[in-house]
């Protein structure tokens, strides 16, 4: 098998899942190329989406564009020319790419127009909703544009992993999208030695990304909530919403809140283990109903009941799993209702083993990730 050009994403999540990627590929018996490794920060997100601005306004106006006019709209602001060269220097030496997420998905499609190496798109949410969820409608011509190369770098794809069934419906009906050329990976949890331990004195806690889909401020909402005032709280993470959220707790000053500050992942996974309940608030929109986050996976390999709205496959499987409890709306008195209900012992030891097992027996990334061979068998 010839080698894998592997271009990356960091930050958070997404840099888990890309490390596990990397991993099961070069298990396979190939060598691969770590092309970039990028941090999908907020300062590369406004980069991709200040930058759509400088695009000629006939892209916007919904005339049409064939795929080497967009091609050739993105390369003339320059975005990321450094890895598309890198990239395009291995064709002889490579046999395939393998892009996480939309943007070295936009990448890969350049290079693969220009050398006709095939590439794997594995993506991980939907760049155009983000940006408009995350930056107001103000930016939605903008999100378009993201839309727009998103979906073409889909469709040129040789073959898509997306997290979740509904991200998989979503793109076969508005990418158009071949079914046959679309695999599930949802995200995956770990077999872990420090496992979560009942105490009657509930500690909860939220770690990840202070983005808008996260509704971080349900949380410390929680936590203000009178009925709540014999749970503890911890908050670890960072990131767009970390001043907002933060002057919310200032003016808010819940005495059973505690902010941890962004810590490293063995660090989390630590604090995870000593607590009782994790708590996964969300939005209910798009960007949702398609995804899958880590957090819940991790929570549940450390042994943690979940508490998280019903949202997407990933809301289904918490409340299918019996892994914890998934509440109809997500608001945060009925998230504090089910961290309540869980301090029954009985309650917490059957969702706590639940998660732990369904972990172990199906939801391992080694179990999950098993298709990367056939897929990649058949393109190289």
């Amino acid at each position: 098998m010839k080698r894998i050009a592997f271009l990356g994403e960091g930050g958070f999540g997404m840099g888990i899942r890309s490390r596990e990627m990397l991993r099961q590929i070069a298990s396979l018996g190939t060598s691969v190329i770590e092309v970039s490794k990028i941090s999908r920060s907020q300062r590369v997100k406004h980069l991709l989406v200040n930058s759509a601005l400088r695009l000629k306004q006939r892209v916007f106006e919904g005339q049409s564009a064939r795929s080497s006019q967009l091609s050739n709209d993105f390369r003339t602001i320059e975005i990321d020319k450094r890895i598309l060269s890198k990239t395009e220097a291995l064709q002889e030496s490579v046999g395939a790419i393998h892009a996480e997420g939309s943007h070295m998905g936009h990448i890969s499609r350049v290079v693969a127009e220009r050398t006709g190496l095939p590439y794997v798109l594995d993506l991980h949410g939907l760049w155009g909703e983000e940006c408009v969820g995350e930056c107001g409608q103000d930016y939605s011509e903008k999100a378009d544009y993201l839309t727009k190369i998103e979906r073409l770098a889909v469709c040129h794809a040789d073959h898509t992993i997306v997290v979740s069934n509904r991200m998989r419906d979503y793109i076969v009906s508005n990418y158009g999208a071949s079914p046959r050329k679309v695999t599930v990976v949802p995200n995956g949890g770990f077999v872990s030695d420090h496992l979560a331990y009942y105490s009657p004195r509930m500690t909860l806690v939220y770690g990840g990304a202070f983005s808008y889909w996260e509704r971080v401020e349900d949380y410390v909402r929680m936590a203000h909530l009178r009925k709540s005032r014999e749970l503890g709280f911890l908050l670890l993470g960072g990131g767009p919403r970390k001043d907002d959220i933060l002057r919310n707790i200032r003016e808010k000053k819940p005495p059973n809140l505690k902010y941890l500050g962004a810590k490293p992942r063995k660090h989390a996974l630590k604090v995870f283990s000593r607590s009782q309940i994790g708590v996964a608030p969300s939005t209910t929109d798009l960007v949702r109903q398609v995804a899958w986050p880590i957090k819940i996976m991790d929570y549940m390999s450390c042994g943690l009941p979940v508490i998280a709205p019903r949202v997407g496959d990933w809301g289904e499987f918490i409340h299918e799993s019996g892994a914890g409890i998934a509440t109809a709306s997500g608001e945060p008195e009925e998230l504090v209702d089910a961290a309540l209900a869980l301090r029954d012992k009985s309650t917490w030891h059957r969702a706590s083993k639940n998660a732990v097992t369904v972990i172990r027996d199906h939801y391992t990334w080694d179990k999950l990730l098993e298709p990367l061979e056939s897929i990649y068998s058949s393109l190289i």
